[in-house]
């Protein structure tokens, strides 16, 4: 793992779309042209999950998303009631694996 397999962006543009467009740009500045294998992205309410999600499929094509609204973000020492939060995660830094458990099972 290299240090431009991991990415940080963060944006407080108050429309949706273009939020994660200047995210994008931020991310692949970093990442280059590698596949994303991960995509963290925690944002605050007044964004509309389904516009974030489309614009982010456009433009960085994560293999996985996982988002969460929040009441507000914080990035590097600030505290944002306006904003979003993006780190992705290149292939080369990571490797995804599915482990589903039953009831009574227990993980090794």
């Amino acid at each position: 793992m290299n240090i431009d397999d991991i990415a940080i962006a963060h944006s407080t543009d108050s429309a949706g779309d273009s939020a994660v467009k200047e995210i994008s740009r931020g991310i692949k500045s970093i990442i280059k042209a590698k596949p994303i294998s991960l995509c963290l992205l925690f944002f605050t309410p007044h964004y509309k999950p389904a516009i974030i999600r489309e614009v982010l499929n456009i433009t960085l094509r994560p293999k996985n998303v996982f988002a969460i609204q929040t009441p507000m973000v914080i990035f590097q020492d600030k505290v944002l009631n306006t904003g979003m939060v993006c780190c992705c995660f290149s292939d080369a830094a990571l490797q995804l694996r599915k482990v589903f458990a039953k009831d009574g099972d227990t993980l090794n």
